[in-house]
C-alpha cells in the first residue's frame, strides 16, 4: 500500500500553554522541556508541510518537505512493486526452504565444493550437485560431477561437466563413458590389470596366485596332512612314488614304489635317489621276486 500523508499533523504548541502555568519558569528543567517541545513541533511541520526547502534545516532553519523514507525488503521472489527489495537467491550447494510459514530456512544442498560426498539413495528427478551419489535403475551407483545437473544419472559422470569421465571396467562398451574399458573386447584368457589398463594372459602368473595354491611342476612342500580321495592316482609312463623319512640315517631315508612294465616294485634308494640293487617285485602272474627269496 502506498504511503498517504495524514490530513492533520499533530501539534505540540498546546503543551507550551500547559508548561507556561508553572511558576518556576527560571529553572533549567522548565527551559529544557520548552526547548524539546519547540523542536518536536518544528520537526513535524518540516516533515508534513509544503515548503520551499529540501528538508529540515535544524531547529531554527526553514521548514521543507522530508525526503521519502525507502524501506528495504528481503523477498524470496522478485517484487516489482518494492523498489528497494532484495531477492534472497540460493547460491552453490544452498537451498531455500519456505515450508514453514513466515520462515526461510537456508540449507546445504549436499555435495559440491564444501558439501563433500553425499549418498542420496535411489534417483528421483530433480537438481543434483557435484558429489551427490544416487542409484540408477540399472542398479549402479553414479556420482554427479557438476552442480545444477538435472539429467538422469545414466550419463553421469562427465557429460557436460567439463572434465573427463572416470575409468571403469564394464562388461560391454558404454557410449557415455568414453574412458571405460570393456571386458568383452578382450581375448580369451585371464584378465590382468597393469597400471589400471586391463589385458589378458593365457595363464595366471605364479606371482599373482596366493601362497596356498599347489603347482604341478615344482615341489609344493606340503606341511600339513593331505587327504586323497578314493580313486586318486599317480599317472604317467613310469609312475614313481617316494616315501621319505627325514629322521632316518644316511641313505636309509627313502623308499621308491613304482609301476614298471605292468609289475609293481619297491626299491630302497640312497638319499640322492640312486638304486641300491635291492628290489621287491610283485608280478601280475602272482610271482613275488626278491634278492633273497623266489617262490610261487
Amino acid at each position: 500500500m502506498a504511503y498517504q500523508k495524514p490530513k492533520k499533523l499533530p501539534q505540540f504548541s498546546d503543551l507550551i500553554t500547559v508548561l507556561a502555568r508553572s511558576k518556576n519558569t527560571d529553572e533549567a528543567i522548565y527551559q529544557t522541556i520548552q526547548e524539546i517541545i519547540n523542536r518536536l513541533d518544528q520537526f513535524i511541520v518540516a516533515g508534513g508541510s509544503s515548503g520551499t526547502g529540501t528538508g529540515p534545516q535544524g531547529p531554527t532553519g526553514p521548514p521543507g518537505p522530508m525526503p521519502a523514507l525507502d524501506q528495504t525488503f528481503i523477498t524470496v521472489n522478485p517484487e516489482g512493486s518494492l523498489a528497494n527489495h532484495r531477492q534472497l537467491i540460493a547460491g552453490t550447494n544452498i537451498t531455500l526452504n519456505t515450508a514453514t510459514p513466515n520462515q526461510i530456512a537456508i540449507n546445504a544442498a549436499g555435495g559440491g565444493a564444501g558439501g563433500g560426498m553425499e549418498y542420496l539413495g535411489d534417483y528421483i528427478p530433480g537438481t543434483y550437485n557435484d558429489g551427490d551419489i544416487v542409484v540408477w535403475t540399472d542398479g549402479i551407483a553414479y556420482v554427479c560431477t557438476k552442480n545444477g545437473t538435472t539429467t538422469p544419472p545414466e550419463p553421469w559422470p562427465g557429460t557436460g561437466s567439463g572434465i573427463d569421465d572416470a575409468k571403469y571396467w564394464v562388461v560391454s562398451p558404454h557410449a557415455s563413458l568414453v574412458n571405460a574399458r570393456a571386458l568383452s573386447s578382450l581375448a580369451n584368457g585371464y584378465v590382468k590389470s597393469t597400471a589400471g589398463e586391463p589385458s589378458t594372459v593365457p595363464s595366471i602368473p605364479p606371482g599373482d596366485l596366493p601362497p596356498f595354491i599347489a603347482y604341478t611342476n615344482v615341489n609344493n612342500n606340503f606341511s600339513t596332512i593331505q587327504t586323497f580321495a578314493s580313486g586318486a592316482r599317480i599317472e604317467g609312463p613310469l609312475t614313481l612314488l617316494y616315501f621319505r623319512d627325514n629322521t632316518a640315517g644316511t641313505d636309509l631315508k627313502q623308499w621308491l614304489a613304482y609301476n614298471s612294465a605292468g609289475d609293481f616294485s619297491i626299491d630302497p634308494t640312497t638319499d640322492a635317489g640312486a638304486g641300491t640293487g635291492v628290489r621287491f617285485t610283485f608280478g601280475r602272474t602272482g610271482v613275488f621276486a626278491a634278492p633273497a627269496f623266489f617262490g610261487n
